[in-house]
């Protein structure tokens, strides 16, 4: 004769529940594919086109200076390289930039414009080709800004006369 089983009970009852418990292998996979979502690739100076062309699509972050204007078009210039930030497509909807340039950090998918689509007059000036973050979708954190012409520098000494 079979005994049937007795629940276990807390104090106040009720009918305590087995805890959910996930093997090491799912429990592994759960943690890569999480990284993998929030994993990002910074840009570096210098960045190569066999780097940048691996990034095409995927979450990438650029820290470098800020330009409202730079050839008809808001971006981010790093050392060797000019990262616009464009609408995706582009339409006449303004968006409202600081004058001074100043230091930035764009975090974002990044695209590349190869020349065989041609969205409108709007970024026929730019180039050919050319990388750009979507200003729809990036985060745009701005830094200090970069001292004008005539501004005194705070780090260079003055010489005395």
């Amino acid at each position: 004769m079979r005994f049937p089983k007795i629940a276990k009970l807390d104090s106040l009852g009720c009918q305590l529940q087995r805890p959910l418990r996930l093997s090491n292998g799912i429990a592994l996979l759960f943690l890569l594919r999480a990284t993998d979502i929030s994993a990002q690739t910074e840009i570096g100076p210098y960045a190569s086109e066999a780097d940048l062309g691996a990034l095409i699509g995927q979450p990438a972050k650029v820290e470098g200076v800020f330009h409202r204007d730079a050839f008809n078009a808001p971006a981010v210039v790093i050392t060797g390289r000019v990262f616009y930030l464009l609408e995706n497509p582009p339409n006449s909807r303004r968006y409202s930039f600081s004058q001074v340039s100043s230091y930035a950090t764009v975090t974002g998918t990044l695209y590349l414009y190869d020349g065989n689509i041609q969205y409108n007059e709007l970024y026929d000036k730019i180039g050919r080709r050319y990388y750009f973050f979507s200003l729809g979708a990036a985060e745009i954190e701005f830094g200090d800004p970069l001292k004008n012409r005539g501004e005194a520098n705070p780090v260079a000494p003055r010489g005395s006369n």
